[in-house]
């Protein structure tokens, strides 16, 4: 990849992380309600989840390159409508408010959900298998430096700006973020898809079909799915229960979620540099075994914290190892997939691997009225721990091998 992709990376990563602080730090702070925020949350996973496998099959039937420019484009203009609206209602209304951010959350859902799928697939056709996890490990490190930044840049804009001023911004960040790809493109990433002539039902039937085959028939696949099914309930409760839990429960302010983001941000890039040097001498499974214990730590430390400090140090583990994690998995799957069939599956796995972040949501917006956001988060990582380590999902290295050559 060169500089140019990697700043696509960044920006859209920017972007992205930047949506997912101001959304719910702007619903708590204008509803009060956790339950209002968490919903929000739900609601813009559900999408990011949901739309995973048409996301597949539009890179199946239109050029990539092409497909994320317009993905940028389009969420540049949405952007801007709802700031628009935003500026109209001027605080007033907060039924139609809650609708327009809503209506963000959606769009930034169907653009994450387009952007990660094409990076991915992007990545598959860049980068030889033998180097995967190392790339994975510096992307991971980019994207985790846009979350350090994102609250930073954010929570200062909105010191010195409203909300709807600071979301208008975002169109200078998709700009940059489209020339970029557009300047960083090779040209054979244009060359059009194979088989862009089936109907959409045929092209989704088709990779309904092969994704079902690799998870029914793989049991290192199933295993990694459930795996992180799981660790994402922990990750999705945490960052559902975020705002509510920084703002309402520890009576903190704006600056101190971002700098609660921000601190999760950079424990993450530490963790995945430690993951370059120490990629030769691990194997993905020991990495992934590693990641989900201090997920799981952080987790209890975060829900028993009787102090804001306490809370982030539990915030830390859990965002920093979220990494860690990531890379295991994309490693795992880069293994037991075929590249001509990446894309096919992902639709399939993105949906079984990331319901649990909307769950989490709906969780947190079901459970608000009973028990506090801390308590939620326990029972969350509780529940996963348990389940995780019951199961023994995870496998030595010589059992992996002979899981696979079983598969094969």
């Amino acid at each position: 990849m060169n500089i140019y992709l990697y700043l696509n990376r960044f920006m859209t990563a920017l972007a992205d992380y930047g949506l997912m602080f101001l959304i719910p730090l702007f619903v708590f702070q204008t509803t009060q309600s956790a339950q209002l925020a968490g919903l929000a949350f739900t609601i813009e996973y559900l999408v990011k989840v949901f739309f995973s496998p048409v996301a597949g099959l539009l890179i199946d039937r239109y050029p990539l390159i092409k497909l994320m420019s317009l993905v940028n484009i389009t969420r540049a203009f949405v952007s801007i409508l709802v700031a628009t609206g935003l500026f109209i209602l001027d605080g007033q209304n907060n039924q139609i408010i809650f609708a327009l951010v809503v209506t963000l959350s959606v769009f930034n859902g169907f653009g994450f959900a387009i952007n990660f799928m094409a990076q991915e697939t992007l990545l598959t056709q860049l980068i030889e298998s033998k180097y995967f996890s190392k790339v994975q490990a510096k992307v991971q490190s980019l994207e985790q430096t846009a979350l350090v930044t994102a609250p930073i840049i954010f929570a200062a804009a909105l010191s010195i700006a409203e909300f709807h001023w600071v979301l208008a911004s975002f169109i200078f960040i998709f700009i940059i973020a489209n020339m970029a790809l557009l300047k960083g493109a090779k040209q054979d990433v244009f060359d059009e898809p194979s088989d862009r002539l089936l109907s959409l039902k045929q092209r989704l039937a088709a990779n309904f079909s092969v994704g079902q085959s690799y998870l029914f028939n793989s049991k290192p696949l199933q295993r990694i799915v459930l795996s992180t099914f799981l660790l994402n309930l922990i990750y999705g409760t945490l960052l559902a229960i975020g705002a509510p839990a920084v703002i309402g429960y520890f009576e903190k302010d704006a600056g101190s979620f971002a700098s609660l983001q921000t601190a999760g941000a950079l424990a993450s890039i530490i963790v995945l540099i430690m993951i370059v040097r120490l990629s030769d001498r691990t194997t993905p499974t020991q990495l992934g075994i590693i990641a989900f214990v201090c997920v799981s730590l952080g987790g209890f430390i975060s829900g028993f914290a009787n102090s804001f400090e306490i809370f982030v140090i539990g915030a830390m583990l859990i965002l920093g190892f979220d990494g860690m994690f990531n890379v295991y998995i994309r490693t795992r799957r880069m293994e037991i997939i075929a590249r001509k069939d990446y894309n096919k599956v992902m639709g399939l796995l993105m949906i079984v691997n990331n319901v649990s972040k909307p769950l989490s949501g709906f969780i947190v917006f079901s459970l608000g009225h009973w028990f506090s956001v801390l308590e939620i988060l326990i029972f969350a990582t509780a529940f996963a721990s348990i389940l995780t380590f019951s199961l023994k999902l995870f496998h030595t290295s010589e059992e992996e091998s002979t899981l696979l050559e079983n598969t094969e």
